[in-house]
């Protein structure tokens, strides 16, 4: 008898067992061979003459300036806030007044 038919016949918790075996093995096996290919190509590579990454210093230099000017912007608007919290607590607080103004009608709820 072949192998796939005495597969066939075993009860359905058997059969999940033997795929998720079979599956785990198979993704080990895949993954060794990965491994071992990466490091198969990665000796191929020379790493001495690779070109080095250029980095444009005018891109942070303007960053910078852009920075400084948020900076200068910043402390403006805190002197801002400072001159107008003092000009707040240099005005006297109103006092409310109690009486009605003269052209208007005081209206009562009724229920």
């Amino acid at each position: 008898m072949s192998f796939i038919k005495k597969i066939r016949k075993k009860p359905e918790k058997e059969k999940l067992k033997i795929l998720w075996i079979s599956t785990t093995v198979m993704g080990i096996f895949l993954i060794i061979f990965w491994v071992f290919y990466l490091k198969f190509s990665l000796k191929k590579i020379d790493f001495k003459n690779l070109p080095l990454p250029t980095i444009n210093t005018q891109d942070f230099k303007k960053a910078k300036e852009d920075f400084q000017k948020i900076e200068e912007e910043m402390k403006k608007i805190e002197e801002l806030q400072q001159s107008l919290k003092s000009f707040s607590e240099s005005i006297p607080p109103e006092k409310p007044t109690e009486t009605l103004p003269e052209n208007s009608v005081e209206i009562s709820p009724t229920f």
